[in-house]
């Protein structure tokens, strides 16, 4: 009974060490902590007055809500169409993972998309 007490100590310490190594839900773990995690559009695009400038533009075509930047255009294939959008802005964003543009989609616009389905958006 003794050496089972023992195992089933050991084994709740390493669960309670896994735990706390993980990451929260929804983050990214970056390899190079020096690199800025691009969680948020506004993350994502450094400089204010082009994210100022692509947020009004999304909100004049009404794509976006103006109060919460909620995702407005709900047609068939409007997660491929969000996922696409993100990756046009390379040239404002720089490269983005699946992960950031996951990231991105929901915490700057409210929508949850799968990697499968950023993997297959292409840039407009």
């Amino acid at each position: 009974m003794n050496d089972l007490m023992k195992y089933a100590t050991g084994y709740q310490d390493y669960l309670l060490r896994l735990y706390s190594q993980r990451s929260p839900v929804g983050s990214i773990s970056n390899t190079n902590e020096r690199e800025a995690v691009k969680d948020t559009l506004e993350k994502a695009i450094p400089d204010k007055t082009q994210y100022d400038s692509l947020v009004s533009k999304l909100i004049a075509e009404g794509i976006i809500r103006p109060d919460n930047h909620l995702w407005l255009d709900r047609k068939s294939g409007w997660m491929r169409q969000l996922a696409s959008k993100i990756k046009s802005w390379e040239s404002l964003t720089g490269k983005l993972s699946p992960e950031e543009i996951k990231a991105i989609a929901k915490n700057s616009f409210h929508a949850e998309i799968g990697i499968s389905t950023i993997e297959k958006a292409k840039p407009h």
